[in-house]
């Protein structure tokens, strides 16, 4: 099934990003599409429009952040001057509230609903490029305001997680464009120096500025520079460039195992996990798959999967893992056209797609593995 949406003009984007950086969602019954060129968009499952709406973001970098369902309303964080945090009607379109947040014109952060207590909050991460930046947490029913977490550094982009009664967040400082750094390292060195970033986890329950009541632990090291943090089976995992992995146990904060990832450069997907298995992607297109039950990093890697040729230049390329089994399915690639997307394969969990069968397992069943 195909659709396609006539922009009047395409926005500008980060090198990095594409007018389809935001990511689709549903409730099981219609599917919500964000364009930043565009506007919201609902479809039902059989692919027929129902509503539209046409905020339109004014962001440098571009529209990034993804529309969430919490209960019988849509989440959108609207990005640009007149930045706003928009709930409405998941049915319809109609707004139900709408929060203003111009102190945080251009944050690049997904909200995330938290339910605690009875309480349901949308929290999202402030991003503009002053300082004091903010964790707010809003009451989903009205908009307004029920917590924040003051003095955070500017230019937030990740999503907040939630789990084991808590809610952890990555706050990285401004950083330097790596080939800036490269250039000159004792500028970037300098620059460093001051940096502010953290990675914390926060109490439910506050009200008003939590900021030294409500932070169950911080602390400095292992900030990713845009990936969400990943919280799975008790343990908070974070990804920066070059490859390193920072894993943490997620009640304390005190660190569990950290190093450098078998396939460096530089990372800007989150991790996910499934089956005691954390994956991550570079951006080059291959995917680390961590054991979620070592204690040390040297026993971490297990597989490394296939290039997506849409990604790379270069054929798929394979290691098999230590037990000599490998499993292919496939994902969607969006182009940075908004009306085009391809299908590339990547290797998951052995489990996850026995059985299944595709023109794109059949081509990479013929190409040859290395160990």
């Amino acid at each position: 099934m195909h659709r396609t949406v006539a922009a009047e003009e395409i926005e500008k984007v980060h090198e990095i990003s594409s007018p389809a950086a935001p990511t689709p969602v549903t409730d099981g019954q219609r599917l919500y599409v964000y364009f930043g060129s565009y506007g919201l968009l609902c479809y039902d499952l059989d692919g027929n429009p129902q509503w539209e709406r046409r905020p339109l973001p004014e962001n440098p970098y571009g529209a990034v952040a993804s529309p969430i369902v919490a209960g019988e309303l849509l989440v959108l964080n609207h990005q640009g001057k007149e930045a706003y945090l928009l709930g409405v009607n998941r049915r319809d379109g109609r707004t139900v509230w709408k929060t203003d947040r111009s102190l945080f014109q251009y944050g690049w952060s997904t909200p995330v609903h938290w339910c605690h207590d009875g309480v349901d909050e949308i929290v999202v991460l402030g991003g503009d490029f002053q300082p004091d930046q903010r964790l707010m947490a809003y009451n989903l029913a009205d908009g307004a305001e029920r917590w924040w977490v003051a003095g955070l550094p500017p230019c937030g982009k990740s999503t907040p997680v939630i789990g084991g009664g808590l809610l952890f967040l990555a706050a990285p400082d401004i950083i330097m464009e790596p080939a800036a750094e490269k250039r000159n390292p004792e500028r970037a060195a300098q620059f460093y120096a001051g940096n502010a970033a953290r990675v914390l986890a926060v109490r439910p329950g506050g009200k008003g500025d939590v900021s030294q009541t409500h932070i169950a632990w911080s602390e400095r090291k292992g900030v990713p520079g845009v990936p969400s943090p990943l919280y799975y089976d008790g343990r908070l995992y974070s990804f920066m460039n070059g490859g390193i992995v920072f894993c943490r146990d997620a009640k304390t904060g005190k660190l569990v195992y950290s190093g450098r990832l078998e396939v460096m450069g530089e990372y800007y997907s989150s991790p996910v996990a499934a089956g005691h298995r954390v994956y991550i992607a570079s951006a080059e297109g291959v995917v680390v798959v961590l054991d979620a039950a070592c204690e040390r990093m040297t026993e971490e890697v297990v597989a490394v999967a296939a290039q997506c040729r849409s990604r790379t230049n270069s054929g798929p390329k394979m290691r098999l893992n230590r037990q000599n089994s490998a499993c292919r399915s496939f994902c969607p690639l969006y182009s940075p056209r908004i009306s085009q997307a391809a299908t590339c394969p990547w290797l998951l969990s052995p489990a996850c797609c026995s059985g299944r069968q595709s023109a794109f397992q059949q081509e990479l069943r013929r190409a040859p593995l290395s160990r």
